[in-house]
């Protein structure tokens, strides 16, 4: 006997609800989290190893909790001004696929472009790793491959006064960091080994993980950066005046995805900004869809490229929590449909 189709409808009903509902309910960090996940969708997989952290990055970041949240990002951090919607350098045909570390181009920058940062223990800090990291990989291209040294994450953190967490700007501004590389910005690695005038002073941790050799993030000390106009790395032989490199321009990129191509693709990696929820901790591999969970911040990362995945589109990005977490550091995520506005908030700088 056939179900009636009213019966059909009203089942189908109270199960879309009822996974809404449990999605509100369910600790997408569990491990019954985890396989809620998975059982609703296959384009990306989550993976179980993940402790109840995400309260204690709240408490640890030195951020208050907001219920406008979201609301305050998208006055502080939201395009409000024009975008780039058109250059004539723009390369005019753009593949499938790219991926900027395998672009024979820009085969001299490959391993500055492929460099997966930590930003240490405040998971509101991560503007600071992805507008250096983006801001490296362009200056290398621009230089055709001649400077080849990051530039300092530290400095964005400690001196730019207006970017970041500790202006209570949720997940810090990619754009006032953009902007103030026009002011100049010296060079500097990660915080081992020391490279660079001045290199990242908050020690690698374990970002979510239960297992590893590092200290965990949750725990670890935080003290607030102090900006300095010297070299810190005693080791380097140039002034600090003298290591300044200056962004000439800044903007918000088109929502356009062709021209964000065309843009990586032409000049280099870019910056974007996301919502980042729960479950995007839990992420292993696959092409990045929120599901469920609690919003956490406005996180901030670098962009190198683009394809297609099982007929799932996605943007190819490097992460900023070390080589342990995602696809060793890098995360694939759904170009236009991972509910997280990612395709809003588009940035780059020029030499």
């Amino acid at each position: 006997m056939t179900a009636s189709p009213k019966i059909c409808y009203f089942a189908g009903v109270l199960t879309f609800f009822g996974q809404f509902l449990v999605g509100y309910t369910v600790d997408v960090l569990s491990l019954e989290g985890v396989e809620w996940i998975n059982s609703l969708q296959s384009t990306w997989q989550a993976e179980f190893k993940y402790p109840r952290t995400a309260p204690a990055l709240v408490q640890n970041s030195m951020i208050p909790e907001s219920d406008d949240t979201q609301g305050e990002i998208a006055e502080l951090e939201f395009p409000i001004n024009g975008r780039k919607e058109e250059d004539p350098g723009w390369i005019s045909t753009v593949p499938n696929r790219f991926d900027a570390r395998n672009y024979k181009p820009w085969k001299r920058c490959r391993r500055i472009i492929s460099y997966v940062p930590d930003q240490g223990p405040s998971e509101f800090v991560g503007y600071a790793s992805a507008v250096a990291a983006a801001a490296s990989d362009r200056l290398c291209i621009h230089t055709r491959g001649r400077v080849r040294l990051p530039l300092s994450a530290q400095n964005i953190l400690a001196c730019c006064h207006n970017c970041g967490a500790y202006d209570n700007v949720y997940g810090g501004s990619q754009y006032n960091s953009w902007a103030f590389l026009t002011v100049g910005i010296p060079s500097g690695g990660g915080f081992s080994p020391r490279i660079g005038c001045q290199p990242y002073e908050m020690q690698p941790c374990q970002h979510f993980d239960i297992s590893g050799d590092r200290e965990k993030c949750s725990v670890a000390r935080i003290d607030k950066a102090k900006c300095q106009n010297r070299c810190t790395n005693s080791k380097y032989t140039k002034s600090y005046s003298e290591d300044l490199r200056k962004v000439q321009s800044f903007e918000w990129l088109s929502t356009n995805e062709t021209n964000i191509f065309q843009e990586i693709m032409t000049y280099g990696p870019v910056t974007a900004g996301f919502d980042f929820y729960e479950d995007f901790i839990s992420y292993k591999k696959g092409v990045y869809k929120h599901i469920g969970g609690r919003y956490i911040t406005h996180h901030k990362v670098k962009v190198i490229g683009w394809g297609i995945e099982k007929g799932e589109p996605y943007w190819l990005c490097i992460n900023s929590w070390n080589k342990d977490w995602g696809l060793h550091g890098l995360f694939k995520i759904s170009r236009n449909n991972a509910k997280v506005n990612f395709e809003y908030s588009f940035s780059a700088g020029w030499f």
